[in-house]
């Protein structure tokens, strides 16, 4: 198993992650002191970064510096994903990370329409 530690698979880890997280890259690049700009450049895959950023996009996003790295996951949940899709076909990787998205996105929506409902409760 070869690790792509390239610009651009750096940079697709930071967005995707971002993403997740539901953060702006605007809002990303606020925390990890470091302009919105330079962030772009870096999710592009255009530029690579110093390891003071590195670190600093790790800690906004918290996730460890390996996973920006190499792809790898320290937490214990993230470690039974990743069995749970080493067994699975090349062709259905794809498929699987498309539903834990489009499940994250679910949750987020529902947690997101909770918590509009409990404040137009309390201002009732």
């Amino acid at each position: 198993m070869t690790m792509d530690i390239s610009n651009s698979a750096i940079g697709s880890r930071i967005r995707e992650i971002r993403k997740i997280k539901g953060l702006t890259l605007e809002q990303l690049a606020e925390c990890a002191e470091i302009s919105a700009n330079f962030l772009w450049e870096i999710e592009q895959g255009r530029k690579g970064m110093k390891v003071q950023n590195l670190a600093k996009l790790a800690a906004a996003l918290d996730v460890s510096a390996d996973y920006l790295l190499f792809g790898i996951r320290e937490n214990a949940a993230d470690g039974k994903l990743n069995i749970m899709m080493s067994v699975l076909p090349d062709e259905l990787k794809d498929n699987f990370e498309k539903m834990a998205e489009l499940f994250i996105d679910t949750v987020r929506c529902c947690r997101a329409k909770e918590t509009n409902e409990e404040n137009s409760t309390e201002k009732e």
